[in-house]
């Protein structure tokens, strides 16, 4: 703002404005400005105040691996691999889904791996459930960490089988940095399964809220 006289460097006229904090919490605060605030109508947003001036971190989500490899499997013997989920945004908080192209198949898609029902009661894409038993086979996954849904119940025992639509595991209404969860996928497969390669491709979205 200015004129041929006159120049505002900053966006907002205020007693002041900083950074501050301790060991545990950041303050970022203005000092006698009347409007210090977010607004939100019809679809648009400000933030007026000191603390929309400073440089806000990116979005970002990182998997820590592209590649699950169960190896040799062997029947009533229960298989697991992991990977972490790591994701951070300064907005409204996010949301994070997954998804299977198919259900574990050969590559010619004849012969297949059902994903799993779980222990009784049964689970399904959106509820988890206790899946302990070696004589319950299948295709599933556990997730535990930061913003889990809660139908995994904070326990590494409860699964839901993966869907072919995205369904969300992580989500959070407050902004986020360097939140992770711990993804596991299991397999159990019983006597009849017919041997050969399996394969399947999971999709993971990320959506960042503002």
């Amino acid at each position: 703002m200015g004129s041929d006289s006159y120049e505002f460097v900053f966006t907002n006229i205020n007693m002041g404005g900083r950074t501050t904090g301790s060991p545990n919490y950041t303050l970022d605060m203005s000092l006698g400005q009347t409007v210090a605030k977010r607004w939100e109508e019809n679809g648009y947003i400000v933030r007026a105040g000191f603390q929309y001036i400073h440089i806000l971190y990116p979005f970002s989500f990182e998997l820590s691996d592209t590649t699950l490899d169960f190896g040799t499997l062997i029947p009533g013997t229960p298989v697991t691999e992991q990977l972490t989920a790591t994701i951070t945004h300064r907005g409204q908080g996010y949301e994070v889904m997954v998804y299977q192209d198919h259900k574990l198949q050969t590559f010619d898609g004849n012969t297949w791996i059902e994903d799993t029902a779980c222990d009784n009661p049964y689970c399904d894409a959106d509820t988890a459930e206790s899946w302990i038993s070696s004589a319950v086979y299948g295709f599933g996954y556990n997730v535990t960490g930061h913003d889990v849904s809660a139908d995994f119940n904070g326990s590494a025992d409860y699964f839901r089988p993966f869907s072919t639509s995205p369904v969300t595991f992580m989500e959070s209404s407050q902004a986020a940095r360097n939140r992770q969860s711990v993804i596991t996928a299991k397999i159990n497969i019983d006597n009849t399964q017919e041997a050969g390669t399996y394969q399947t491709v999971l999709r993971f979205i990320a959506l960042p809220k503002f």
